[in-house]
Order: structure tokens, then C-alpha cells, then sequence
């Protein structure tokens, strides 16, 4: 019973780590995108 709890906490634990490595994926992306789109403001209005 007491390996059925600790192993049930370590694939929750799995679990979340993938989700918040997933997260952490999106912000970064969303980050370049935001920088990209700022240097495309300064493009255009330098133009």
C-alpha cells in the first residue's frame, strides 16, 4: 500500500513536470514572439 502511494505521488509529480515544461515551452515562445513583434514596430516605423 505504502509503494502504491509513493509511486502514484511520482507519476503525478511526472505528470506535472511535463505540464510545466510545456508551459514553460508556450511563455518562451510567446516571449520571442513579442520581441519579434517589437522590432518589427521599430522596422515599420523607422520606414
Amino acid at each position: 500500500m505504502k509503494d502504491d502511494i509513493l509511486d502514484l505521488a511520482y507519476q503525478v509529480s511526472k505528470v506535472t513536470e511535463e505540464k510545466i515544461n510545456l508551459i514553460d515551452g508556450v511563455m518562451r515562445q510567446a516571449s520571442l514572439l513579442a520581441i519579434n513583434a517589437r522590432i518589427e514596430a521599430a522596422r515599420a516605423g523607422a520606414a
